[in-house]
């Protein structure tokens, strides 16, 4: 990869619990990185619930870890925003699939958010606590692993 990636796209389903987390994350590791030209990260969902804020146990889980996701509102995901990006990262195999089917352009640099730990992330959304917690857990992990291979 790149270190001269200016884009990053993640993707969920609804853009409220998954895919918020693991932009504020990537936010919070970049701009830990002063100095360097460091990638703008969004996200986006599948079937985003537009306009509505980040489920509030996935707000306590980023508050948790040190990050600020209140201000975000969920967004459809667009094939301009995938046009945008330079990097799609997805939580599940079969996001990779709607995103090909919906610009088969992407698919060059479409990957799981996973995919450093080969593992799927999957949805917590209207789950036991626990689940939210092993998410975030993956989440982390996972947007480690990126940050480290892409800075």
């Amino acid at each position: 990869m790149s270190t001269m990636l200016k884009s990053i796209l993640v993707v969920c389903v609804g853009n409220i619990c998954r895919s918020p987390l693991a932009e504020g994350l990537f936010k919070s590791r970049f701009q830990a990185r002063q100095g360097k030209d460091i990638p703008e990260v969004v996200s986006a969902g599948i079937h985003a619930l537009t306009g509505h804020p980040p489920d509030p146990v996935t707000i306590r889980i980023a508050e948790r870890l040190g990050i600020d996701i209140r201000t975000h509102r969920a967004r459809q995901l667009t094939d301009r925003l995938l046009d945008w990006a330079e990097l799609v990262l997805v939580m599940e195999d079969w996001h990779r699939e709607e995103i090909f089917t919906l610009s088969p352009a992407s698919r060059g640099k479409t990957y799981t958010l996973g995919y450093w730990d080969r593992e799927q992330i999957l949805d917590p959304y209207r789950r036991p606590v626990d689940i939210y917690i092993n998410t975030a857990r993956q989440i982390r992990s996972s947007v480690k692993h990126w940050s480290e291979k892409l800075c």
